[in-house]
């Protein structure tokens, strides 16, 4: 089972919880709906950690996202996403994956030993990473498809197999 679905114009603000162990993934957010999310741990999930699609928005700070089967987090969104002071640690694919027309914001992140990349950008899309430092990932500290547009400023890859930024 999953450990929490919104849909529609859904509204959550999770402070505080703790998400793991979920067959199916731990936070999936589709729809028109909102998530806001700090202080939280969510480990050791089926499927990804987060997942946002469709038109929804969602806003994480200060969560662990720790030992997912999927991504950390990923985002395959036509708007929002805010994405800051996380730990994205041992996840089974990419600490965050985003995809589509979205517009992201992500900040201040730690991205460190996941499978793939530390952070990963496809389809156009949009936004500014800043002061991510991401390490002993698989693949890329960093990997930008080639239709995304990312303003990148003070990033750090290190110890990366393949690439430090792509």
């Amino acid at each position: 089972a999953m450990g929490l679905r919104l849909t529609g114009q859904a509204r959550a603000s999770l402070d505080r919880c703790v998400l793991e162990m979920h067959r199916r993934g731990a936070v999936r957010v589709e729809d028109s709906a909102s998530l806001e999310m700090q202080d939280c741990q969510v480990r050791r999930n089926g499927g990804h950690g987060v997942f946002v699609a469709d038109r929804a928005t969602a806003t994480l700070s200060r969560v662990t996202l720790d030992d997912n089967q999927g991504c950390g987090v990923c985002l395959q969104t036509s708007r929002y996403a805010s994405v800051i002071d996380n730990f994205l640690i041992n996840n089974g694919e990419d600490g965050l994956f985003a995809t589509g027309s979205a517009r992201v914001k992500v900040e201040l992140n730690t991205c460190t030993r996941n499978e793939r990349n530390g952070l990963a950008f496809s389809g156009e899309i949009e936004g500014e990473l800043a002061e991510n430092v991401c390490s002993q990932n698989g693949w890329s500290g960093i990997q930008a498809g080639d239709r995304a547009r990312l303003r990148a400023q003070q990033n750090t890859c290190r110890f990366i197999t393949r690439h430090g930024m792509m």
